[in-house]
């Protein structure tokens, strides 16, 4: 918990509260990962934007390995 409230910029006592306010969110698209993490800072976001870019890469180097599979059984 430490680690992570010391990347949100929170103290520990953040995840100690009655309650946490989350912002309403009116629209979704199919292929977003939605999460709330307070006000981060710019180097915050310059990471988690980095974050989404491996995750992204990850997802088409699986891809493209099953595509090669099915073509190399077939």
């Amino acid at each position: 918990m430490e680690k992570i409230a010391q990347a949100l910029g929170k103290d520990v006592e953040f995840f100690l509260k009655d309650s946490i306010s989350i912002p309403e969110i009116n629209h979704f698209t199919l292929n977003k990962i939605a999460f709330y993490a307070g006000e981060p800072s710019k180097k915050q976001e310059r990471i988690a934007n980095q974050l989404m870019e491996l995750m992204e890469n990850i997802d088409e180097v699986i891809s493209a390995k099953s595509r090669f599979e099915n073509i190399s059984k077939g």
